[in-house]
């Protein structure tokens, strides 16, 4: 537990990680609860869905992991930017499945899929940011930096 109060308390910077965390509960609360998605859809729908969710997470991985920077600092930037692309994707994808979901279903009460729609639009749009906010790190990693001067 932090000492800072929660009024005092800045934006990480990864708020898209946060809001992940957030989506996968509620996806997965959803999509296997019986009331919401019967048993008999279960093949159809919460396999291939939770599925991606899954992809979307190696791709958040792989871009949080990166850090661009040293010799190869440009190809691990793109890195970056490309994991940050294909996780917007997918979580694009996975609001499309959503939607064709209850559009085929029209038993499938849209209103308690309210709060998870929110939750994965403004994913999209964190990692768009999170996106264009990658750069190259400046300053030196260790293999880089000059050995250390001994005192003699």
């Amino acid at each position: 537990m932090s000492n800072v109060f929660r009024r005092f308390h800045k934006p990480t910077g990864i708020d898209y990680w946060d809001n992940a965390v957030e989506a996968d509960g509620e996806l997965f609360r959803i999509l296997t609860n019986e009331k919401i998605v019967p048993k008999s859809r279960r093949f159809i729908y919460t396999i291939p869905i939770l599925s991606l969710m899954g992809k979307e997470w190696n791709y958040i991985g792989l871009a949080f992991d990166t850090y661009p920077a040293g010799n190869d600092a440009e190809e691990k930037l793109k890195r970056k930017k490309d994991a940050f692309r294909n996780a917007r994707d997918i979580n694009e994808a996975i609001i499309r499945q959503l939607q064709a979901m209850v559009r085929r279903h029209p038993e499938i009460d849209i209103d308690k899929l309210d709060h998870l729609g929110d939750l994965l639009t403004k994913e999209s749009s964190l990692l768009d940011k999170a996106r264009e906010n990658s750069r190259v790190q400046k300053g030196q990693t260790k293999a880089q930096r000059p050995p250390a001067r001994v005192a003699r």
